[in-house]
C-alpha cells in the first residue's frame, strides 16, 4: 500500500476483549518496530503561535481530542494577567487559544483578580472546571472554589468564548475546606474534587461531587461512600485523589485508614465496603465506588489488588495512588510503591520505584504493566487511561520502556532526587538506573492478544519523541531519541497556595491522542524558543497507517466478473477508522467490505472485496482508494487482464451467487425467510473450505454444506437476517477457501421494520380510555403500552403481521398538559420504545374558576 519479548503482562485473567474486524492477525516481532508514527504539536501558545515568557502546566485534552485546555501565569491573549495564573483552552482544529478564567466589566472580559489552575475539560470542551481563588468570576466573595465555565454561554452552539457563564460548584464558605483537583465527565453533567472537612476535633480530606445542566448546579453537594453526618467528621481518616468515569457513574480514589492512640478514638474506616469486614487501620487502599442513583446507596469495594490476588494496602510498608478511570469505570489503574516512616511519623517513598497497576472490576487480582521491553518490573507513575479502557498512559524514567532511544543513564529523574533517599539503599538496584522522564503509552488489548497468541509484547510506544539525535553515539538508522529533558510529570505546586496537582499525561476518548507537559527542547520543529524552553505542553497524535499487497486479477475473460479481496492491515500505534472505500480505474468495481466505519488498531486487519469485469481485451489498472476519517487517504494497485478467449485457471476459482444478497424489508426480530447463496468452483482443481463461513451483526449462517468442490461443482450457504433496529442494515458473508483471492466476501443487506403508533382519540380528558393502535412491531411479541410520565400500562400481543391495538386508560386526577405514550419491545437492542402524542385537556371548555355573569 502506498500513500495518495515474553509477555510478562498476565492480562488474560483480566477478561479483557480482542476484537479485530476480521480472523487474519499477523504478529509483528517483538524489538523491531521505530517509534511509530505520530505527530507532536506544541498547544501551550497563542492564536499568533507566539509563547508568552512563563511556563505553562496541568494540559489536558478533551474526549473528542480536539481540545485542550492548561494553566499559566502568562498571557496568551489580550487581557494582561499581570502575572496572575489562569486557565486557558486552545481548538488544536482552529488553532485559537482564549482565556477561560475571566471576570467581566460593563459586559467585558478583564483578567480576574486571583489564580485559577488545575482545569478540566468535558469530552466535546464545552464545559471547563477549575480551581480559582478570584472572587469576581462569579462574584461571590470565597478563599477558594470549584467554578465550572460554560463556553457557549450565548447558545449558539459555537465554542467561541465571547460570553462565558460560570457557575460556582464547591461551597467553600459551607464547608470551610479548600477545593482542589476538579474533574468532569464526558457531558458536563457531573463535577468531581477533592476538599477539606473541618469538624469539633480535626479535619480530614473528603472526596465531593455535584450535578449540574448547562453548567449550573442541579444537586445539593454530596460526599462520595461517605456518612455526611457531620458529627463523622472526628475521625481522622481522609479520602483524596478522585478520579471520575467519563460516564459519571463511578469514582475511584485513595482512602487513608488511619488509627488513634488515644483510648475510646479508635480509627474505623471513611467507607463501608461491600460485603467485606473493617479493614486493619493504618493504610492506604484504593476504592472504587459506582455512585448511587436515586434511593440506593454507593456501592463500595476496594480493589488495589496484587498480581497474587492479595490487597496492597495493609500497612505503611506499601502505599496506593493516583486511580485513573475507563469511561464506563471498568477498567482502573493506579500506581503502588514502597513507604517507610521517618522519626515523626510521616509517610514517605522509600526508593521512588512505583509501579503501575491495572485491574478490571470485579476481578480479584490486577497485573502490572510498567515493564520494560524484556517484560521486567520498571518505574511507572500517574496512569491515564482512554475511555474505551484500550490504551494506558504514564511516566517512567526506567530504560527500556519503549521504542526509543532513552538517555542516561543518570542518578536523579522527575521521580527521583538523589539527596531525597540517598541513605535508603534502593530495593532494586536496577530500577534506580534512570534517564529523563518520559510519557510511555501501551495498547492493553494488544498486550494481552500477542499474550494468549504465545507472541512476545510489542515494545512501550514513546509518546514524547525528540529531534535530537544525540542520545546514543550509535542511533540506528530510523531510530529516534526520547525527549531530551523531562516529559510528563510537571511541577505544578508553585501554581496555587494549595496546589497538590501536577501536571500528567491525560488520552482523548479513543487513545488517539495524549496530552502531557514537557520541559524537552527537542518535541517539535516549529517550537519558536526551544532554547529558553521552559515547562509547556504538547500533543501526541497517533496516526497509524494501512498495508495491503497489490490485488492481480490475472488474465479474465471479457464478459466475465471475477472477486478479490484486498487485505488491509494496521502498522503503526493508536486508533484508525476508515471512512470510505472507492475504486479508480475502468473495469474495476468495489465489493463488501469488513472496514468502512470500524474502528481498527494496531495488528488489527480488514477485508475490503474489488470486482473485476473486463469489457475488451488488454491490461487494466486501478486503484482501491481508502479514505480514513482524519482525511489521510491510502491507496492498494489492481491490476488484470481481459481475455478474448475463456480462461480455466488450472487451480481453483471461486464464484458466489447472487452478491449482494438482498432481504428487502422485513418486521424487527423475525428470521424468516432465509436467503442461499450458491458457491460455485470454476476452476480445474478441486477447492477446499478450511472453515466455516460467517456472518456478523443482524446476519449469521444458519447452515452450510460446502466441504470440498469438484471442477464445476457447487455448494450452498443459508443466511438468516433478524433485523434487531429499524432502517437499513448491512452485513458480510465471509467464506474462507483455498482459491486465489480468499476470503471471499458477499455483500448482505436488508432493513428492518419502523414501528408506528397511532393514539386515538389524539386529545383526550382525565379518566378517559384511550386507544393505541401499532404497526411495524416484531411479530408475536408483547407490547408493554404505557405513558412516559406515569405509571398507567396495558399489554398487547402483536399479531404476525407485527400490529396490535389496545385499550390504555388515562388517569381521573392525570395532569393537564401534553403525554408521551411508549410501546415497548424487549429484545431489540437497543430496547424499542416508540413514542406517541396525547393531548390532556380540561373536562370542560371553560378553564377552571371561569365565572359566568348574568
Amino acid at each position: 500500500m502506498r500513500a495518495a519479548r515474553s509477555a510478562a503482562v498476565r492480562r488474560g485473567a483480566l477478561g479483557l476483549v480482542v476484537v479485530t474486524a476480521a480472523a487474519l492477525v499477523v504478529w509483528v516481532p517483538a524489538g523491531t518496530a521505530a517509534v511509530a508514527p505520530g505527530d507532536t504539536a506544541l498547544v501551550t501558545r497563542s492564536t499568533e503561535a507566539t509563547l508568552p515568557n512563563s511556563e505553562a502546566v496541568e494540559t489536558a485534552i478533551s474526549g473528542d481530542a480536539r481540545h485542550v485546555v492548561f494553566s499559566s501565569r502568562g498571557s496568551y491573549t489580550d487581557l494582561d494577567n499581570d502575572f496572575s495564573v489562569n486557565v486557558f483552552a486552545r481548538d488544536l482544529t482552529t488553532g485559537v487559544t482564549t482565556q477561560v478564567s475571566v471576570a467581566y466589566s460593563e459586559g467585558e472580559a478583564v483578567s480576574p483578580n486571583g489564580d485559577s489552575a488545575q482545569p478540566a475539560i468535558s469530552a466535546d470542551g464545552r464545559y471547563v472546571a477549575f480551581v480559582t481563588t478570584s472572587t469576581d468570576i462569579t462574584g461571590d466573595d470565597y478563599p477558594a472554589d470549584v467554578v465550572v465555565a460554560d463556553r457557549d454561554g450565548d447558545g449558539n452552539g459555537t465554542l467561541d468564548d465571547s460570553l462565558l457563564e460560570f457557575h460556582r460548584i464547591s461551597d467553600s464558605d459551607i464547608y470551610e475546606g479548600s477545593p482542589r483537583t476538579p474533574r468532569i465527565s464526558a457531558d458536563g453533567g457531573r463535577v468531581l474534587w477533592t476538599d477539606e472537612s473541618i469538624g469539633d476535633s480535626g479535619r480530614r480530606w473528603v472526596v465531593r461531587y455535584r450535578d449540574l445542566d448547562s453548567g449550573a448546579p442541579t444537586s445539593p453537594i454530596r460526599t462520595v461512600g461517605a456518612d455526611p453526618d457531620p458529627d463523622d467528621l472526628r475521625f481522622v481518616v481522609g479520602a483524596y485523589d478522585g478520579a471520575l468515569s467519563a460516564d459519571g457513574t463511578h469514582v475511584a480514589m485513595t482512602v487513608d485508614f488511619v488509627e488513634y492512640t488515644e483510648p475510646g478514638l479508635r480509627g474505623r474506616p471513611l467507607l463501608r465496603l461491600a460485603g467485606q469486614s473493617a479493614p486493619a487501620p493504618d493504610f492506604t487502599a484504593i476504592v472504587l465506588v459506582r455512585l448511587a442513583v436515586g434511593d440506593e446507596s454507593d456501592e463500595v469495594s476496594r480493589v488495589d489488588f496484587d498480581e497474587d490476588g492479595a490487597f496492597l494496602g495493609t500497612s505503611r510498608e506499601v502505599g496506593v495512588r493516583f486511580p485513573a478511570l475507563s469511561g464506563d469505570g471498568s477498567v482502573v489503574a493506579f500506581e503502588a510503591q514502597a513507604y517507610d516512616t521517618n522519626s515523626d511519623g510521616a509517610w514517605f517513598p522509600l526508593a521512588d520505584q512505583p509501579n503501575v497497576y491495572v485491574h478490571l472490576r470485579g476481578e480479584e487480582r490486577s497485573s502490572i504493566v510498567s515493564r520494560n521491553n524484556a517484560g521486567e518490573l520498571r518505574n511507572g507513575a500517574r496512569p491515564a487511561l482512554s475511555a474505551d479502557g484500550r490504551y494506558l498512559a504514564f511516566v517512567t524514567d526506567s530504560l527500556d520502556m519503549h521504542d526509543g532511544i532513552d538517555w542516561g543513564p543518570y542518578s536523579s529523574s522527575c521521580l527521583h532526587e538523589t539527596d531525597s533517599v540517598a541513605a535508603v539503599p534502593p530495593p532494586d538496584a536496577e530500577r534506580d538506573l534512570r534517564t529523563y522522564c518520559q510519557v510511555v503509552v501501551r495498547d492493553l488489548i494488544l498486550d494481552e492478544a500477542r499474550e494468549t497468541a504465545g507472541a512476545d509484547r510489542l515494545p512501550g510506544v514513546l509518546a514524547s519523541p525528540g529531534l535530537d539525535p544525540f542520545c546514543s553515539e550509535n542511533v540506528p538508522d530510523g531510530e529516534t531519541c526520547a525527549g531530551n529533558r523531562s516529559s510528563g510529570l510537571s511541577p505544578s505546586q508553585w501554581i496555587l497556595d494549595f496546589g497538590d496537582g501536577e501536571g500528567v499525561p491525560s488520552l482523548s476518548a479513543d487513545g488517539g491522542r495524549v496530552a502531557f507537559d514537557s520541559f524537552s527542547e527537542d518535541l517539535t520543529a516549529d517550537d519558536p524558543a526551544p532554547e529558553a524552553r521552559e515547562w509547556d505542553g504538547f500533543v501526541r497524535t497517533f496516526l497509524p497507517t494501512l498495508v495491503a499487497d497489490p490485488v492481480d486479477f490475472g488474465d479474465t475473460e471479457v464478459g466475465s466478473t471475477r472477486d478479490r479481496t484486498a487485505t488491509l492491515r494496521v502498522v503503526g500505534a493508536g486508533p484508525l477508522t476508515i471512512a470510505s472505500i472507492t475504486v479508480d480505474g475502468v473495469d474495476f468495481a468495489p465489493g463488501a467490505d469488513t472496514c468502512v466505519g470500524v474502528r481498527l488498531h494496531r495488528e488489527d486487519s480488514c477485508l475490503a472485496g474489488v470486482r473485476f469485469s473486463p469489457t475488451a481485451a488488454g491490461g487494466r489498472s486501478g486503484v482501491l482508494v481508502v479514505r480514513l476519517a482524519d482525511g489521510r487517504e491510502f491507496a492498494v494497485d489492481l491490476r488484470g487482464s481481459g481475455s478474448e478467449v475463456p480462461v480455466v485457471p488450472g487451480g481453483p476459482e471461486f464464484a458466489a451467487a447472487p452478491n449482494p444478497v438482498d432481504f428487502g424489508a422485513r418486521l424487527l426480530l423475525s428470521t424468516d425467510p432465509t436467503a442461499t447463496v450458491t458457491v460455485t468452483n470454476t476452476g480445474g482443481s478441486p477447492m477446499t473450505f478450511p472453515a466455516p463461513p460467517t456472518a456478523a451483526g443482524d446476519f449469521s449462517v444458519r447452515s452450510t454444506d460446502c466441504a470440498v468442490l469438484a471442477p464445476g461443482a457447487s455448494c450452498g450457504v443459508v443466511v438468516q437476517f433478524r433485523p434487531t433496529r429499524p432502517g437499513a442494515r448491512t452485513g458480510v458473508l465471509v467464506i474462507a477457501s483455498d482459491a486465489p483471492g480468499a476470503p471471499h466476501l458477499v455483500a448482505l443487506r436488508g432493513s428492518g421494520s419502523q414501528p408506528v403508533i397511532v393514539v386515538n382519540p389524539g386529545v383526550s380528558r382525565p379518566g378517559r380510555v384511550i386507544s393505541v393502535s401499532g404497526t411495524g412491531f416484531p411479530a408475536n411479541a408483547a407490547v408493554t403500552v404505557g405513558y412516559q410520565e406515569s405509571i398507567e400500562t396495558a399489554i398487547a400481543q402483536s399479531s404476525n403481521e407485527g400490529a396490535f391495538r389496545v385499550s390504555l386508560l388515562l388517569f381521573p386526577k392525570a395532569a393537564i398538559g401534553t403525554r408521551t405514550v411508549t410501546a415497548t419491545v424487549a429484545g431489540v437492542a437497543p430496547e424499542l420504545i416508540q413514542p406517541g402524542r396525547l393531548l390532556v385537556v380540561y373536562p370542560s371548555m371553560s378553564p377552571p374558576e371561569f365565572l359566568t355573569r348574568g
